[in-house]
Order: C-alpha cells, then sequence, then structure tokens
C-alpha cells in the first residue's frame, strides 16, 4: 500500500487523469494480488452458482448512543454501472472544479467531490475484502488530484461516526466529513 501511495501524485499528475472501475479494480489488484489471487482485482459477481452479497456494518447514533446497523453492498449485478456512476460523478465535479469555477473554491468545497467518492466507494463494497483500504487509496488520489493534501484519519472513532452519518444520507450528509478532511488535511 506504500508504494502505491508514493506512486499517487505521479498518477493523478496527468491532466488526462480520471477515475475508473478499471483503475479501482487494479489498485485492489496491487494490494492483495499475494493476499487472496483468486479474488484481487476482481468484482464481486457470481461464484460457484452463487451472487456475492456482503454485509457489513456502519456506526449509528453518537458516542454515547452508538449502534452497529448492518448495511449490504450493491447487488453484484449492479457494480459494474455503480461503480461507473460513482467514477463518473467525482470525474465530473473534479473537472468543474479545476477548470470551470470562476469563483475561489474552499478547502471544504473541494474536499466534498473527495468526501463523496470515498463514501460511496464504501457503500458499494465492490469487493469481497479491502474495501477501506482502496477506498483510502482513491481518497488520497482524490485529494492529490484536487491539489489538496492527503488526510490522515488519526481517530478512527470520529472516522466510523462520520462515514456512518454519510451513509445514513441526512442533512448535507457529506459536509461533516468534508469538513474533518479539509481540517485534517496533511497531518
Amino acid at each position: 500500500m506504500a508504494a502505491l501511495f508514493f506512486e499517487l501524485p505521479e498518477i493523478v499528475d496527468s491532466s488526462h487523469f480520471s477515475f475508473s472501475p478499471a483503475l479501482l479494480c487494479e489498485w485492489h489488484e496491487r494490494l492483495f494480488g499475494d493476499l487472496f489471487p483468486h479474488d484481487a482485482g476482481r468484482l464481486r459477481w457470481r461464484r460457484e452458482e452463487e451472487w456475492e452479497h456482503v454485509y457489513f456494518g456502519g456506526n449509528l447514533g453518537t458516542r454515547r448512543s452508538r449502534r452497529i446497523k448492518e448495511y449490504r453492498g450493491t447487488d453484484p449485478r449492479r457494480l459494474p454501472k455503480r461503480l461507473r456512476e460513482i467514477c463518473d460523478e467525482f470525474n465530473s465535479e473534479r473537472g468543474k472544479l479545476i477548470n470551470v469555477s470562476p469563483d475561489p473554491v474552499t478547502i471544504d468545497d473541494a474536499a466534498h467531490p473527495a468526501a463523496r467518492l470515498y463514501v460511496k466507494l464504501l457503500r458499494a463494497h465492490p469487493w469481497i475484502d479491502g474495501n477501506l483500504r482502496v477506498s483510502y487509496v482513491a481518497l488520497q488520489a482524490a485529494l492529490i488530484s484536487l491539489d489538496l493534501p492527503p488526510v490522515v484519519f488519526s481517530d478512527l472513532e470520529q472516522h466510523d461516526d462520520l462515514i456512518g452519518r454519510a451513509f445514513r444520507g441526512q442533512n448535507e450528509p457529506y459536509r461533516p466529513l468534508a469538513r474533518h478532511i479539509a481540517a485534517s488535511g496533511g497531518h
């Protein structure tokens, strides 16, 4: 994973850089090829006549009243299309921010599409394993592509709370995470 982080500035430096399902699967392959070679880089689909559905937990409530809710990843039959939508949405927003916007863009506004990309990848859960790690690499690449510093989440409880809030999708769900990313970038 460290080697991939070192390469990210060069990868996203191109004016033609864009996210794609193929790029994300390539990163998954690089990170997990040695650990699980049959599944690395492969989206969940159908294996041994069974659809590969995944379930994962997400935080609800606050630190004092935390509960875990079980979420189901995107249906494997819809994954290729959903992943394409997530990538296209980020690429479009990035294009507007770096090429079109005549007004100064705040750091929070620039971090917002990166936060959405990160959360939507986590929520889709495209792979059998390694979703958080690949999504974290994608978040760092998104930030660098927007001329923002990488972020380190030093408080994992707070990270999980912000992700849980975004999963619920109420009241500008990605803004708190975007603000946190903007405030934490570079530390």
